[in-house]
């Protein structure tokens, strides 16, 4: 897939490896500066804000519109 905008990263931790998962980490900041657009769904809240500029947060299960 060439240039996809934006990009979503949902739970980047599950099922991956943690080293595959620090190098998608790593390598996120360089992809957003470049003007790629992500969002990212993630429990692990420190690490989402290390690679965000915005972080909207759900406190409560349930649907969100």
């Amino acid at each position: 897939m060439a240039n996809p905008d934006p990009i979503l990263f949902d739970e980047i931790r599950r099922g991956l490896a943690p080293i595959i998962v620090g190098a998608i980490y790593r390598d996120l900041p360089g992809i957003i500066g470049e003007g790629m657009n992500a969002v990212i769904v993630e429990q692990d809240i420190p690490m989402a804000l290390s690679v965000s500029a915005r972080v909207h947060n759900l406190q409560e299960a349930g649907s969100c519109a």
